[in-house]
């Protein structure tokens, strides 16, 4: 271990930003740095003005954590540009160093700020061995049913009670309204291994999102050699190629925060699951396999992108 800790300062938020954390620390530490975990609430507002050190240097995750600006010598910022709020724009002149997950966000950022670098990102491996997959129904995640586009397929299976079973794992089931008899709705919470179960099970993955910060819950997916239905759209296509995946056109956009909500067509959506509907399995196994291959491909790149960008930073 080598004699420097880097400090991940983060404000708490559900599923995806705990991903980030937990793939930030696993990666510093792969490197050979120590790295501690703090939300900003860890940090006091007279430790602030006092300018009381925390480490060398402090990673900001997602957001511009304001009473850690005073925390480090050097400042590191890597944000989710969906979700990034434009009111703190001024305080990126004290970052030494942003790293972006998207060539989408790197557009972004680079028009504020002269020191941007592409990383790229991962997720956690969560393949398990000898699970049988379910090709003939479909499963989807939803943190928000507006963004990850629920509502969407919710409506199209609506149109098609013919369909095989569309099996949705969400926070509310009352966030959606009435379902028809093929859409088995799972709600509350679910233990991380019992999630990561039903993920491997189910061989087709729908997440027409309208915008990602990087793409957990495709990436996710996308290890457990699962085949990606999602938006054509950054940055969900440069992570989901239409080589390893299907991608869906977009019917219109709308802003949010630095980055871009894309709308998914509903006509597409519909034709490409009828499609997956009539697909052989065995051509199923084989994208399926396709994108397993593309999740080590994103892995290796950015652990190698990210090793560089943060020893550029600490010497």
């Amino acid at each position: 271990m080598r004699d420097m800790h880097l400090a991940l300062v983060s404000t708490y938020y559900p599923y995806g930003l705990l991903q980030d954390i937990d793939v930030l620390t696993e990666s510093i530490e792969q490197i050979g740095y120590g790295v501690r975990e703090f939300e900003n609430k860890d940090r006091k507002i007279w430790d602030a003005l006092l300018f009381k050190g925390e480490s060398e240097i402090v990673i900001h995750v997602a957001q511009v954590q304001r009473r850690w600006l005073t925390a480090a010598r050097k400042h590191v910022l890597i944000p989710n540009q969906e979700s990034f709020r434009q009111e703190r724009a001024w305080a990126l002149r004290f970052f030494d160093k942003i790293l972006v997950k998207s060539n989408h966000s790197l557009k972004k950022f680079t028009a504020m700020h002269s020191s941007v670098m592409y990383t790229g990102f991962t997720s956690k491996d969560i393949f398990i061995e000898n699970t049988e997959k379910i090709w003939d129904s479909f499963f989807h995640i939803s943190t928000d049913v507006v963004r990850k586009g629920t509502l969407e397929l919710v409506e199209l299976w609506g149109r098609h009670p013919e369909w095989p079973t569309l099996v949705i794992k969400m926070p509310k089931r009352s966030s959606i309204g009435p379902i028809g008899r093929n859409v088995t709705v799972i709600d509350g919470y679910l233990p991380y291994e019992e999630l990561a179960a039903m993920q491997n099970r189910y061989g087709l993955h729908l997440c027409p999102s309208r915008s990602e910060g990087w793409g957990h819950t495709l990436v996710e997916a996308m290890s457990t050699g699962a085949i990606v239905v999602t938006t054509d759209a950054p940055p969900m296509n440069e992570v989901v190629t239409s080589a390893t995946g299907k991608l869906v056109p977009y019917a219109r956009t709308e802003p949010r925060q630095l980055g871009t909500d894309f709308i998914v067509d509903v006509d597409a959506l519909e034709t490409t699951i009828a499609e997956l509907i009539d697909m052989p399995i065995e051509i199923k196994r084989e994208l399926g396999q396709l994108s397993r291959n593309r999740y080590f491909q994103l892995d290796q790149a950015f652990r190698e992108r990210f090793a560089q960008a943060i020893e550029s930073i600490a010497n």
